[in-house]
């Protein structure tokens, strides 16, 4: 009996996932493979006539990794627009204070210092766990010492407002980062209550089962949803989604984006 409902699970888990490897956003609906087209034209055009960006990038790490993520995609936005980068990773870390702290330095150190309050506005790209390091970071609050100046902050598949498999490990956690990642944990609150001066647009794909697609915007904002290929994790793989790289790079370029102005919602099996 116990096999007969472990199949039954599991192929129902299964057909959950193939219906949304069907689903097609409306406000995202963009081909994997015009993507790429669209990459490779801004990668074609010579070096000098490519757009500045506005302001420094900053792309973040997510948990425990080393750096390799962000390193690959500053050069992927390098290689299309001219502009300043900074990445930055915290495997050691144990907790937001810290990684805020890493992510404060290296702007300092990297951009130069503008006062001892904030950093030099800068845009933000947050992977995973490093969207939420973003938003942290930037919250204004003279106890949490200076603050990272945002302008624009782009997360990918990132636990805005809780992770999937934080809630699943529940009281399993090991150290308090981990614990802050649960849904309705005291680090949500302060962020649900504190003034965000900056603008966030979030990415993630469906069936995300680290961070989970509900959990991937903050509260009263929507998410680009992304049906997600056969054969690809959805949390992994997103880090490399070429339609979320070509959004992010015409809005750091300044030019018509692929998503529409307004995050549709949600399917119902993802909410």
């Amino acid at each position: 009996m116990r096999i007969v409902l472990s199949f039954v699970v599991l192929s129902a888990s299964l057909l959950v996932g193939c219906a949304q490897r069907d689903l097609v956003n409306p406000s995202f609906n963009v081909t994997a493979d015009a993507a790429r087209a669209q990459l490779d034209e801004m990668k074609s055009q010579p070096p000098d006539r490519r757009p500045a960006l506005d302001r420094p990038v900053v792309i973040l790490d997510g948990i425990t990794a080393i750096g390799f993520y962000p390193w690959r995609l500053a050069r992927q936005i390098d290689d299309r627009a001219r502009g300043k980068f900074v990445t930055v990773c915290y495997p050691l870390a144990l907790n937001f204070d810290q990684c805020r702290k890493h992510v404060v330095d290296a702007v300092d150190r990297e951009l130069g210092v503008v006062n001892d309050r904030e950093t030099v506005e800068v845009d933000v790209i947050g992977m995973s766990m490093g969207g939420l390091v973003g938003v942290y970071s930037a919250i204004e609050d003279p106890a949490l010492g200076k603050r990272l100046k945002v302008r624009n902050l782009y997360t990918i598949s990132s636990p805005l407002n809780g992770s999937e498999l934080a809630r699943r490990l529940g009281s399993l956690s090991l150290v308090p980062l981990h614990r802050d990642l649960r849904p309705g944990s005291p680090l949500y609150e302060r962020i649900a209550k504190a003034k965000l001066d900056f603008n966030i647009v979030s990415y993630t794909r469906l069936d995300d089962d680290i961070v989970g697609a509900r959990f991937a915007s903050l509260p009263g904002h929507g998410v680009y949803w992304l049906a997600n290929p056969p054969l690809e994790h959805a949390h992994f793989a997103v880090m490399d989604d070429p339609r979320i790289l070509a959004d992010i790079l015409h809005r750091l370029r300044g030019e018509p984006t692929l998503a529409l102005a307004q995050p549709a919602p949600l399917p119902d099996a993802a909410r």
